[in-house]
């Protein structure tokens, strides 16, 4: 995670002429972030989906919503 240390320190020392450069320089922190959430979102079996506007749907919705939050609450350590 880059924090307000890390997240002000590369705004300063990199500028907004470097913005393009630095979103792309940070890729590999994103995709290494965010690669737990994707583990999590793959393995979620989801129950079988309906027609559209059904309410059942929104069965589909909270699999990955519960996913995500245990997830994120391994990872803090909850």
């Amino acid at each position: 995670k880059a924090g307000d240390e890390k997240w002000s320190r590369k705004a300063s020392t990199r500028g907004v002429a470097n913005w393009g450069p630095g979103v792309s320089e940070a890729a590999g922190d994103y995709a290494a972030g965010f690669a737990p959430y994707q583990a999590a979102i793959a393995a979620t079996v989801l129950p079988p989906r309906y027609a559209r506007r059904d309410p059942r749907n929104l069965a589909r919705v909270k699999a990955i919503v519960d996913a995500l939050i245990a997830k994120k609450e391994s990872l803090m350590g909850k």
